[in-house]
């Protein structure tokens, strides 16, 4: 997307995770949190990217030195609408749109991000905000529409009254904005709410009280607005991630015996007529090819498996290469850089 810019919000120390990391440095599926949703970000089709960096930034600037993304520092965590003004600052003049995203989402997809663009583009709109429906919607911020269907107010959780609070529909976090608008919008916030912090949504407000309009889209996928804030969560986005992947290799032709207990990461590949036997893991950017039989309980590790070979069971292959039609193990361990003819 052509003068489109990504803001990611990654400052956060998280603690509910009660860990030294901070919260999107954790892994899901193999990658960090905020990993994913730069690869989504990417996929997109938007590869411009300010990372807002805050507790424990030295644990995510490998993230983002991998996707060539730039950083913006928040020193003090003052809310939503603190850090973007914080990236705002680093995003490049050429920039007319900017897409504010959670670092801590993971299952955000990419088609998702680009309908987010594409609507606030359609209806002639200054933002566009991204929800879902929530049978349990504590401790989001509910979403408040107007007699037009668009949003008129995004409540924080504790801010929100009874009423409020039944309501199910709520904020993802994540948003498409105007530039202008938004440089515009963001000096007028103030933090006299509950938790005295500057929040991004209360721009809301500010586009109704100059006549503009900020549109919902509504996911069909309520995974896609959940944020990680507890290891129960993070364990959870993993489970899902990890379906999700299997079920991309199920349609493109590879046979995996029990879903439930193999575990293939996002830059894995897997060849067509292939066949994964339960709890098989294979992981990094390992590829393996077609008519392979990896049996139970292996684990593939940044390998290559050609077309034809046999894994028999318990077998680890670590950073090696298998070539066409060998037969390995069982109880086989081939060690970084081995080769097997």
């Amino acid at each position: 997307m052509r003068k489109v810019s990504a803001i990611i919000l990654a400052a956060g120390k998280g603690k509910r995770m009660k860990s030294a990391l901070p919260k999107v440095a954790h892994t899901a599926l193999g990658h960090p949190l905020v990993w994913h949703v730069a690869t989504a970000t990417k996929k997109a089709g938007i590869r411009d990217m300010v990372f807002v960096l805050g507790f424990g930034r030295d644990k995510v600037l490998p993230t983002v030195d991998s996707f060539g993304g730039r950083v913006a520092i928040q020193e003090n965590q003052f809310g939503t609408g603190d850090a973007v003004r914080c990236g705002l600052k680093e995003l490049p003049k050429e920039a007319k749109e900017v897409v504010v995203l959670c670092g801590d989402a993971p299952l955000l997809r990419p088609s998702t991000i680009r309908s987010l663009v594409m609507t606030r583009r359609r209806k002639g709109a200054v933002a566009s905000v991204l929800t879902g429906v929530l049978q349990d919607p504590w401790g989001y911020g509910r979403i408040v529409r107007g007699a037009d269907g668009n949003v008129a107010k995004i409540i924080e959780e504790k801010d929100a009254n009874e009423t409020i609070r039944r309501i199910q529909e709520v904020n993802s976090g994540t948003y498409a904005f105007d530039r202008g608008f938004l440089e515009a919008g963001l000096p007028r916030l103030t933090d006299v709410n509950a938790q005295r912090e500057f929040y991004l949504t209360d721009l809301v407000l500010e586009a109704l009280a100059t006549g503009e309009r900020v549109v919902p889209l509504m996911t069909n996928d309520p995974d896609e607005v959940l944020g990680i804030n507890s290891r129960r969560e993070l364990a959870e986005a993993s489970r899902v991630l990890r379906l999700r992947k299997l079920g991309e290799l199920l349609d493109a032709g590879v046979t995996i015996i029990d879903p439930d207990s193999a575990c293939v990461e996002p830059e894995s590949r897997i060849g067509p007529d292939s066949v994964i036997e339960p709890s098989v893991m294979v992981t990094g950017k390992s590829r393996i090819g077609r008519g392979v039989l990896v049996q139970a309980g292996c684990i593939v590790r940044d390998s290559v498996l050609e077309d034809g070979v046999i894994l028999k069971p318990y077998s680890v292959v670590e950073s090696s290469k298998v070539k066409k039609g060998a037969i390995i193990g069982p109880f086989a361990h081939l060690r970084p850089e081995d080769r097997v003819r």
